[in-house]
C-alpha cells in the first residue's frame, strides 16, 4: 500500500493526478510508526489508544470510514477525554504544523 511504502523508507512514490496520469511524487517527510494501533480497531480500542498516549495530545483529527461515524468517533473521544477533535471529510485537505 502506500502507507506501507513510505513507513519503509521510500523517498518517491507513483500516483494518478487528476487528469488519471502516474506522477511521481517526493516522500519528505518524518515517519514515526505507532504501534499497537490497527487501522481495524473498534470504537473501544481507538478510545483506549487515544488514552495512553503520551503527552496527551492538544486535538485528535478522525478521518476514516463513513462521514457519521467519523463524526460520532470524534464526539465520543472529545467527551470520554476533554480532548478537542475534528471529524475530517474524505477531500478535505489540512495542513500540519
Amino acid at each position: 500500500t502506500l502507507g506501507s511504502r513510505i513507513q519503509k523508507g521510500w523517498k518517491e512514490v507513483r500516483m494518478k493526478n487528476h487528469e488519471g496520469q502516474t506522477t511521481a511524487i517526493p516522500v519528505n517527510l518524518e515517519i514515526t510508526t505507532v504501534e499497537g494501533f490497527s487501522g481495524h480497531s473498534d470504537r473501544k480500542q481507538i478510545l483506549n489508544f487515544v488514552k495512553r498516549v503520551s503527552p496527551v495530545p492538544e486535538i485528535v483529527l478522525t478521518c476514516h470510514g463513513e462521514a457519521s461515524k467519523c463524526t460520532n468517533l470524534a464526539s465520543t473521544i472529545h467527551k470520554a477525554l476533554n480532548i478537542d477533535t475534528v471529524a475530517l471529510r474524505v477531500t478535505e485537505n489540512i495542513k500540519l504544523r
